[in-house]
């Protein structure tokens, strides 16, 4: 009997001292922690990517604009289309963009000359204010506001939609105000 107390006595103290399987524990708990991390660090640099390429899809569709003494339709629409090239590989249906040509009036106020919009509404309380002071009286800019709503693979779970908006402001190359051509 005393043996058998023994025994008893030798097993708990083994299994209440012992250390095996310790860091399987140790594993187990911290594993779903570091997933976590490593998800959210990608999650994090696509949106980063998405927020650099917004900045870049801008300024390339206002250059293209910036670049022509008088603009078409079919212009802005090449400009509309290299914006969404510039977000490749990113899906580009949360895609929207607004292009503003502007001219300085006499009190070098800016005041809207044409307006094209794809995919969103019109950004009308900060492209055309915001201009102020970026030219005199019959000078202009072209504005492009470039608005991406980017939705985060794996930490959707924690994170909405992400909504990344970037504007650019270019002068004409040719010309100091950039006019749409009117059909007639």
């Amino acid at each position: 009997m005393i043996n058998l107390i023994a025994n008893i006595y030798s097993f708990c103290h083994r299994y209440l001292t012992g250390d095996r399987g310790v860091s399987s524990i140790e594993a187990a708990a911290l594993f779903p922690v570091m997933a976590l991390i490593c998800i959210g660090t990608y999650d994090v640099g696509i949106a980063m990517m998405a927020n650099q390429k917004s900045q870049r899809a801008a300024q390339m569709s206002g250059d293209l604009l910036a670049r022509k003494n008088l603009v078409s339709t079919g212009d802005v629409t090449q400009a509309y289309d290299a914006a969404r090239s510039a977000l490749s590989p990113l899906p580009t249906d949360k895609l929207g963009i607004d292009i503003v040509s502007i001219r300085f009036d006499e009190a070098d106020q800016p005041v809207v000359v044409w307006r094209q919009t794809f995919n969103m509404e019109p950004e009308d309380d900060d492209v055309v204010p915001d201009s102020y002071g970026l030219g005199y009286e019959n000078e202009g800019v072209i504005g492009v506001v470039i608005t991406y709503e980017y939705e985060p693979l794996f930490a959707s779970v924690f994170v909405d939609t992400i909504k990344i908006r970037e504007v650019a402001y270019l002068r004409g190359r040719k010309n100091p105000i950039i006019d749409v051509e009117t059909s007639s």
